[in-house]
């Protein structure tokens, strides 16, 4: 072989092509042909949420709420007519009828009551459909902002939430058995759960959500665990354009957390960095029995612990027939962690760069090694032409 010259990079010699791995996928496991196809397909659904028709507009204010909060009972827009400081024993808002709009109107509803009770900011009943909450701020609750836990024999269906902060409550925005969702430029942050894990943002068991522009930042747990987005036994779920940034806690931290999802989701141009255990582990992003979920173009940075534990940029665990491609994972303390079973090689990663994790880029410790291209140089000669074809591990002055 010829001596390459000094400062020059040879890409093509370290490596196996990924073609080479797509075709054994394809031969050895029928499904990943979906994979595949899947990866292609620039709008894989959509979710369509049906406005209230209704245009007559209710005002409310500090004294509808009093001090039980107030129930919406009929369909119409409801809008705030000016900031509420809150003291009430139940939840502030409570929408229990179809075809509702709350408007927040650019207020702030602050809870000021006991807080060793719970009391939640909205809650959205069981069984409810086309309902819109936008624009305004929950602060302060001794529960979530926003708390809607239906049944899988009620669920609530056609739900939007534009444009709604949620700050210093227990937890931010807590969904279950919700179908054609949309989140769009919500933020969580500065929550804190004192009686077990901070959710930024939760669902468990929806169908067809769309997460959009949405933040989860600065969320902390002194005892526990803190989320800041997670998504459990879900489908058609797509995380677009959001941020994790700066959560902590004393136990595992994880930007995004996706458990036990097993059809068509995506998580796409997402950022998450910053999040910090005291003493456990710290995930960018952690995949824990998935399948077919879809991870590209997002960003791991800077995950890390105070103790002796680890932290991730993407760990994928008891995981199968995921692709992850085109993400930016650094300075952690691993960049993709897969631990595929012996002898398998179902995820697919592709096109993925990975720069001064502190202890590998790339790692599958149980099955076959994942593909990349290591260079050593100051410079990143060849890294384009090799990066259409393979993941890059960077290792400045190594």
């Amino acid at each position: 072989m010829a001596t390459v010259a000094k400062g020059t990079i040879d890409p093509m010699h370290t490596y196996t092509p990924l073609s080479t791995i797509s075709q054994s996928i394809q031969t050895q496991v029928q499904t990943a042909t979906l994979i595949q196809s899947l990866a292609t397909a620039t709008t894989p659904f959509t979710v369509s949420v049906q406005i209230p028709s209704q245009t007559n507009t209710i005002p409310f204010s500090a004294t509808d709420l009093g001090n039980s909060g107030e129930i919406f009972q009929s369909a119409g827009i409801y809008q705030c007519t000016s900031s509420i400081l809150y003291s009430g024993i139940t939840s502030a808002l409570i929408i229990s009828s179809s075809n509702i709009i709350v408007d927040l109107n650019g207020q702030t509803i602050e809870f000021s009551g006991n807080r060793s009770q719970t009391v939640h900011g909205i809650i959205i009943a069981p069984g409810v459909k086309n309902i819109t909450i936008k624009n305004g701020t929950l602060s302060n609750f001794s529960g979530a902002g926003i708390y809607a836990q239906a049944t899988p024999d009620a669920p609530i269906t056609n739900i939007t939430l534009d444009s709604v902060v949620i700050n210093g409550c227990f937890n931010g925005i807590m969904i279950a058995n919700g179908n054609n969702l949309i989140l769009s430029s919500c933020t969580t942050s500065a929550n804190e759960n004192p009686i077990s894990s901070t959710y930024g943002i939760s669902l468990k068991n929806c169908s067809a959500a769309q997460i959009n522009t949405c933040n989860s930042s600065y969320n902390t747990n002194i005892t526990d665990c803190c989320y800041g987005f997670f998504c459990s036994e879900s489908k058609k779920i797509i995380f677009n354009n959001c941020t994790a940034f700066g959560n902590e806690a004393e136990e595992n931290v994880i930007g995004f957390y996706l458990l036990s999802m097993n059809y068509n989701s995506y998580i796409k141009s997402c950022i998450s960095n910053g999040n910090m255990s005291n003493k456990n582990e710290a995930f960018g992003f952690l995949l824990e029995n998935t399948t077919l979920t879809f991870l590209e173009d997002s960003q791991a940075h800077c995950n890390y612990t105070c103790g002796t534990t680890i932290s991730y940029g993407i760990r994928l665990t008891n995981s199968r027939l995921n692709f992850i491609k085109r993400n930016s994972i650094d300075y952690n303390n691993y960049g993709i962690y897969d631990d595929e079973s012996l002898g398998s090689h179902t995820n697919i990663f592709t096109q993925n760069s990975a720069f001064h994790n502190t202890i590998t880029d790339y790692i599958r410790p149980n099955s076959s090694p994942l593909n990349f291209i290591k260079i050593d140089q100051e410079y990143l000669q060849g890294a384009l032409q090799a990066g259409s074809l393979s993941n890059i591990s960077v290792r400045i002055g190594s």
